[in-house]
C-alpha cells in the first residue's frame, strides 16, 4: 500500500536521492556537496536571509571547526546533520518565496533562485539538468513514496505546536 501522506521529510528525502543517491559524502561535477548537494562557497556566507552559514550550521550541532576555509566547510557539509540544516532552511526559504510553487521551488533549489527569478521556467533555464530538475525530483519521489508530489509545496512548512495540549491524546 503507498503512503500518499507528502511530507516535508519526504520531499527533502527525495531531494537527497537526486543530488547525492543518500551519500553523505558526494560531491557532484559542479561542486555541490553531501546529501543535499549544499554549494560551499555559498554556504559559507549564507545561501539566504533565515538560512544558516556552514560555520553557524557546525556551531549548533557542536563542532568547532580549526578555520573558515573552503576545505574545511567542504568537510562539515559531508556532516549530514551539518547539510541537512543548512539544505532544509534554504527549502523552506525557497517555499516562502516562491509561494509553494513545486516547479520554483525545486528549479531555484537547482539553478539558484537568482537566475530562476532572471529566466522565470525550468523550461528557461539553458542547463539541461537544470530544466529537467523539478520534473525529476518528482518523479523520484512518486517512484519512492507511491504518491505524486503537490504543485504547491505550501502545505508542507505549515506551522505545527511545538507541545500538544495535555490530555489531547491521553486515552489512546
Amino acid at each position: 500500500m503507498a503512503d500518499d501522506l507528502v511530507t516535508f521529510d519526504k520531499l527533502m528525502r527525495a531531494i537527497a536521492m537526486r543530488e547525492s543517491s543518500m551519500n553523505p559524502s558526494a560531491v557532484s561535477d559542479a561542486g555541490a556537496v553531501g546529501l543535499l548537494g549544499i554549494m560551499p562557497k555559498d554556504a559559507m556566507q549564507g545561501m539566504r536571509d533565515g538560512v544558516p552559514t556552514v560555520w553557524e550550521a557546525a556551531e549548533a550541532e557542536g563542532l568547532q571547526p580549526q578555520d573558515q576555509t573552503l576545505g574545511s566547510a567542504i568537510s562539515l557539509l559531508k556532516d549530514p546533520a551539518v547539510n541537512s540544516m543548512i539544505g532544509e532552511q534554504y527549502a523552506q526559504e525557497l517555499i516562502n518565496k516562491y509561494y509553494g510553487d513545486t516547479e520554483g521551488v525545486l528549479t531555484a533549489y537547482n539553478a539558484g533562485p537568482g537566475k530562476y527569478d532572471r529566466l522565470g521556467s525550468a523550461a528557461a533555464m539553458d542547463i539541461p539538468e537544470q530544466q529537467e530538475y523539478a520534473r525529476k525530483v518528482s518523479e523520484d519521489y512518486e517512484n519512492f513514496f507511491g504518491a505524486p508530489l503537490p504543485e504547491n509545496l505550501g502545505v508542507l512548512i505549515s506551522p505545527r505546536p511545538q507541545v500538544r495540549p495535555r490530555g489531547l491524546m491521553e486515552q489512546y
